[in-house]
C-alpha cells in the first residue's frame, strides 16, 4: 500500500471520528434539550393541576358554605312555622279559658266590683260629654251603681241614665255624646291582636 492510500484512509478515519462525536454531542444536546422540556411541561402541568385543584377546593368550600345558610335559612323558616302553628293552637285553646275567667270574674263580687271601677276611672278620663248613658245586665245592682259612682267625684255635674239592655249578661257600655266605652267582655277583647300578644306573652312567662 502506498503512503498516498495509507494516508487517505487515515484521514478518512480522522473525519469519520469526528462526525461520529459530532453526531453524538448533537445527540445528547438534544436529548438535553428534550429533558428540558419535558421537565419544564411536567412542572407546567403540576403547577395547573394544583391551581385547578386549589379552585376546585374554593369552588366545593364556597358550595358547602352556600348549602349551610341555606339549610339554616330553611331550617329557620320551618321552626318559625312550627312557633306560628303553635301559637296559633295555644290561642284557639286559651280564648274560650279567657272568656270564662272573664265571665267568673263578673260572678265573683270583687271582681265585678273592680270591673265597675276600672270602666268607671277610664270613663271619666276619656269621655268627655257630661250626660251619659250606661246599659247594663238585668242583675245590676244599687252595690253596682255606687261602685260605679263612686270613681266620679272628680267629675261634677255629670248626668247618667242607667238602663237595662237585653242580652248583656257581664260588663257595662258607657255612652257620652258620639263617644262609646264597651266595658263588656266582647269590647275588652276586640282588639284580638293585643289580647293575643298578651296571651302569648303569659304562655311564654308560664313555660318559663
Amino acid at each position: 500500500m502506498t503512503d498516498t492510500v495509507v494516508a487517505f484512509s487515515t484521514q478518512s478515519d480522522t473525519l469519520l471520528r469526528e462526525l461520529e462525536r459530532q453526531v453524538q454531542e448533537e445527540c445528547h444536546a438534544l436529548i438535553a434539550a428534550a429533558e428540558r422540556d419535558a421537565r419544564t411541561i411536567i412542572a407546567r402541568a403540576h403547577s395547573d393541576a394544583r391551581g385547578r385543584m386549589h379552585e376546585s377546593i374554593r369552588a366545593l368550600r364556597h358550595e358547602g358554605r352556600r348549602r349551610l345558610l341555606r339549610a339554616k335559612a330553611q331550617a329557620e323558616t320551618e321552626a318559625r312555622r312550627r312557633a306560628h302553628r303553635h301559637a296559633l293552637e295555644a290561642i284557639r285553646m286559651a280564648w274560650p279559658l279567657l272568656e270564662a275567667a272573664l265571665a267568673a270574674r263578673w260572678r265573683d263580687p270583687d271582681g265585678r266590683r273592680a270591673w265597675i271601677e276600672s270602666a268607671a276611672r277610664r270613663a271619666a278620663n276619656w269621655l268627655r260629654d257630661s250626660h251619659w248613658s250606661v246599659e247594663h245586665p238585668p242583675d245590676w245592682s244599687l252595690d253596682d251603681a255606687r261602685s260605679f259612682g263612686g270613681m266620679l267625684c272628680e267629675r261634677a255635674g255629670l248626668e247618667i241614665q242607667f238602663s237595662t239592655r237585653p242580652g248583656l249578661d257581664q260588663g257595662l257600655r258607657i255612652g257620652a255624646g258620639q263617644a262609646l266605652l264597651d266595658a263588656t267582655p266582647q269590647g275588652l277583647l276586640v282588639d284580638r291582636i293585643t289580647v293575643e300578644a298578651a296571651l302569648l306573652a303569659e304562655l311564654g312567662r308560664i313555660n318559663q
